[in-house]
């Protein structure tokens, strides 16, 4: 009987290895999948740091045509101001020619009539 005790200590002992085996081998198994997990998230890390560099980049490239539309706008406005101011500035240069013209008249008639 204790042949037979110790031959199945023996095969118990067996079973446990082949049991611990199976489990060291999915340890293993799960450190390489963990590894290549981590390996994966650290490129998808970088990927993500590269994309928020473009982002930012994107970022200061419309803010610096937000400000160069604004300077436009300003340009625009202080054009249009010109062009008021020089169409206000005919319109009196007009104004100050028809007056000319009529008192021109005036002094032709008057000459005209002092001749006659």
């Amino acid at each position: 009987t204790k042949i037979l005790a110790m031959k199945s200590l023996e095969v118990e002992k067996n079973g446990l290895q082949e049991v611990v085996s199976a489990q060291n081998s999915s340890v293993e198994s799960m450190n390489v999948a963990i590894c290549a997990t981590k390996s994966n998230l650290k490129i998808a890390q970088e990927n993500l740091d590269a994309k928020c560099q473009q982002l930012e980049k994107l970022q200061t490239e419309v803010i610096s045509y937000q400000e160069k539309i604004v300077r436009l706008e300003n340009i625009i406005r202080a054009q249009e101001g010109k062009v008021e101011t020089q169409e206000e500035s005919l319109k009196a240069k007009s104004l100050l020619v028809q007056s000319l013209e009529k008192m021109i008249e005036g002094r032709e008639t008057m000459i005209s009539s002092q001749v006659f």
